[in-house]
């Protein structure tokens, strides 16, 4: 099952996709709009298989959100049918591909524009050679892909960090604010850890949201690559 860029249409005042999947209507992914804790919880799930089975502390520790936020979201999994409880204790997460193509769907519309800390321009080799520290900030988008599959040659440069590092980290690369800039910084929403596989990217999972949403056939192209080689083993039923 390959993965294609979401063809967006509007009908009725809702945003429909259509890929490989399904077709959906994004209004219908959850009972109500998708905040910003529902969109960071649901992330959680879909990098760590078997994240439903753990408790619900440990979970809201993982997607680093309120613990009634986890409540919610098992409750709206089980009502859509993607969380189901087995005869034998212990739940199982069913359909992730579909989860994974809503999610996608999802993010751009209406969790990416919450995180956008704003567009920067920085010298023309500012980031030549620049290594990121994972805890501080990790690259996203075409840079993040070209990094995973050596396919992109990036034109805008993403970048994941928090409001806490954000002035040092403009100082240190001598960034400008810019809304036509090339460069955009976004919030990350995960909790940084010292033990990670990625260390100057962010999840593939997050990668490959970025690159459909630019609707760039060149993106959409290293999205297919990131697709088979890193998240197809995430999102296939056991």
């Amino acid at each position: 099952m390959k993965p294609q860029s979401p063809n967006m249409s509007k009908s009725k005042g809702a945003q429909t996709s259509t890929n490989n999947y399904t077709k959906i209507s994004c209004h219908c992914f959850f009972r109500y709009p998708v905040g910003l804790p529902r969109g960071v919880s649901l992330y959680a799930f879909l990098c760590n298989p078997g994240l439903e089975n753990r408790p619900y502390r440990e979970i809201a520790a993982e997607a680093d959100v309120a613990l009634g936020t986890v409540g919610w979201i098992m409750r709206d999994l089980k009502e859509m049918g993607y969380l189901l409880d087995m005869d034998k204790g212990g739940k199982k997460f069913v359909d992730r591909d579909k989860f994974f193509a809503l999610w996608v769907t999802t993010y751009p519309q209406q969790l990416r524009p919450k995180l956008l800390l704003g567009r920067f321009k920085g010298e023309e080799d500012w980031r030549q050679n620049k290594k990121l520290d994972h805890e501080i900030a990790q690259w996203g988008g075409e840079v993040a892909a070209a990094k995973i599959t050596h396919y992109l040659q990036p034109a805008v440069a993403t970048i994941y960090t928090d409001r806490a590092h954000l002035n040092n980290f403009l100082i240190d690369n001598r960034l400008r604010k810019d809304p036509a800039g090339n460069i955009e910084v976004l919030e990350g929403f995960w909790k940084p850890t010292k033990q990670t596989n990625y260390e100057e990217t962010v999840h593939p999972l997050l990668v490959y949201a970025d690159l459909i949403a630019t609707n760039d056939q060149r993106n959409i192209n290293a999205a297919k690559i990131i697709y088979e080689q890193h998240i197809i083993r995430l999102v296939r039923e056991d």
